[in-house]
């Protein structure tokens, strides 16, 4: 039986059976899923196709794949650790998790990863294999752009449609448990600015959300910015929660605020950022 038989698809767009090269690409993912992590197997293929590892992670790997000039990002996932092998034995792959997360956002009005392809394969019981392919975004993050620039009104237009769509992702139950300001592409859409969430590995659509769960949230944002040295002031940091907090449909007690500026002193604590705690004036305030 062929690789493509052997697929489980959970999606697969209208723009993929334009490209005109499926079989090229179908054989990069089914070297992709058995080749070594530490490898780079661009070598083996034709001139016109040229492929790279960028990441090798707990669970996944990321490669880099340019095939006749155009660029999309490959992402494999095939857990190594025998409890979560098991785990995945019993439930859906991550692959199709994630094209279900994508889907829920994606009808809310979020933009997220322009998924081609995704499936699962499987050639031994225990080890599901699952993938993504995706689009090249133009565009830059969100981090990248507060350390670059400092026009006050263009970082006011971005800090509040973010707010926008990280409350809309909370209204709607969605947390993302890696809200890193690194996830979120700015993209310019008809001269609009738009964003798009890339990584939907940590987000969970959730029954309940409770105001502990937001806030523990909202200060894990805020600390991940202390933590990467974002440039961003306090005082920006104040106006983005408060309007993500306007725009959240949450009743929030007055001193909302200061609980959340606790959270993110503890969670510098346990990361042990003394450093960062030390360089800013905000945390001489007694939050211990």
């Amino acid at each position: 039986m062929s690789f493509y038989n052997k697929l489980n698809w959970h999606y697969e767009s209208v723009m993929f059976s334009e490209l005109n090269y499926e079989s090229l690409v179908f054989q990069t993912i089914y070297s992709c899923l058995d080749i070594d992590v530490s490898g780079n197997c661009s070598s083996i293929y034709e001139s016109d196709m040229n492929m790279k590892l960028l990441k090798v992670d707990k669970g996944h790997k990321i490669f880099r794949l340019e095939i006749k000039g155009r660029i999309f990002f490959l992402k494999v996932y095939a857990d190594k650790n025998w409890k979560r092998r098991l785990k995945n034995t019993f439930r859906a792959s991550e692959a199709q998790r994630i094209i279900k997360i994508r889907s829920g956002l994606e009808d809310k009005g979020i933009n997220t990863l322009p998924v081609l392809l995704a499936g699962d394969y499987s050639d031994s019981k225990f080890l599901k294999k699952s993938f993504i392919l995706s689009n090249f975004v133009p565009g830059i993050n969100i981090e990248d752009f507060l350390n670059n620039i400092s026009y006050q009104n263009l970082r006011r237009k971005i800090l509040n449609l973010f707010a926008r769509k990280f409350s809309l992702m909370l209204n709607y139950r969605y947390l993302n448990g890696d809200p890193s300001l690194i996830n979120y592409f700015i993209i310019k859409n008809k001269g609009k600015f738009e964003l798009v969430l890339l990584d939907l590995d940590n987000v969970k659509k959730l029954r309940f959300l409770p105001v502990y769960f937001i806030k523990r949230n909202i200060s894990k944002l805020l600390a991940i910015m202390y933590a990467r040295n974002t440039l961003i002031t306090f005082e920006e940091k104040k106006i983005l929660l408060e309007k993500i907090v306007s725009n959240l449909k949450k009743d929030f007690s007055d001193d909302f605020m200061k609980k959340v500026m606790k959270h993110v002193y503890d969670r510098l604590l346990k990361w042990g950022l003394y450093d960062v705690i030390d360089k800013h004036k905000e945390f001489e305030k007694n939050y211990s």
